[in-house]
């Protein structure tokens, strides 16, 4: 009598190999992983890999999505990160104003932003921002 090898259906398995797809850049087949993975138990950890992965591939509405119901779950790490990549996401959409208000939310959170993070575009930007606010004057008390 064949013993039967049974196939390891676990969450687990499905993640090891999507993060595999990422590492290697084949981020539809990643996709398709976590998904597998999402039928099975949606999870923090598939849900902002999902939201990782789109944001990667630069589909920055559909990771913004995955890291808004990342939130909604409540979760107890991740919130900063998560609030990073939403304004990183914020920021190549051209939607400056939610950028920072997410990048603020994650400095609130986590007491810091790592420069190692954000790329040179983002930083430039946001430095330029900073030194433009000099050239206007607020007097108090208004005359």
């Amino acid at each position: 009598m064949e013993e039967i090898i049974a196939f390891d259906d676990s969450i687990q398995r499905y993640i090891n190999i999507a993060k595999e797809c990422v590492e290697r850049e084949n981020y539809e087949d990643a996709l398709r992983y976590f998904f597998c993975a999402l039928k099975k138990e949606e999870t923090e950890e598939v849900i902002s890999n999902i939201a990782y992965t789109y944001s990667e591939m630069g589909l920055y509405e559909l990771s913004n999505k995955y890291w808004i119901k990342f939130l909604s779950l409540n979760p107890k790490e991740g919130i900063g990160d998560a609030y990073e990549e939403l304004g990183i996401n914020f920021f190549y959409l051209d939607n400056l104003i939610l950028s920072s208000y997410y990048l603020n939310k994650k400095v609130t959170i986590d007491g810091y932003l790592s420069r190692d993070d954000l790329s040179e575009e983002i930083l430039d930007y946001f430095s330029e921002s900073v030194d433009k606010k000099s050239l206007y004057r607020l007097a108090y008390p208004f005359d």
